[in-house]
């Protein structure tokens, strides 16, 4: 997470306001672990990163696009979280690959 990342904070309220879905969404989303709040300073101060409202604006285009549930979107985030670091691997593989070729080539 980035220190911009940290930087914002938004309560529940301006989270469901940021990200155009109502309420009762985000709470689904909470109680399914898609998003997970930070804890600030007490016990009753609650905020969301930058972090927490990209998953829920990507959830909402999820349960858009695919009429998926809360359950579909956990899981569906979980699994394309698991391919980011799949994917850098390859497109590392692939530049290794090329080195090789130039390097057979000479």
């Amino acid at each position: 997470m980035t220190q911009k990342d940290e930087m914002l904070r938004l309560t529940l309220d301006e989270l469901v306001n940021a990200s155009t879905v109502d309420k009762s969404w985000v709470i689904a989303l909470l109680d399914e672990d898609v998003i997970h709040p930070e804890q600030g300073m007490g016990t009753d101060n609650v905020y969301f990163n930058s972090v927490q409202l990209t998953r829920v604006r990507c959830a909402s285009r999820l349960r858009r696009d695919f009429d998926a549930s809360p359950q579909a979107i956990a899981l569906i985030l979980d699994l394309l979280e698991e391919l980011r670091p799949l994917r850098q691997l390859q497109r590392q593989v692939r530049v290794i690959q090329r080195i090789e070729d130039i390097d057979s080539e000479y």
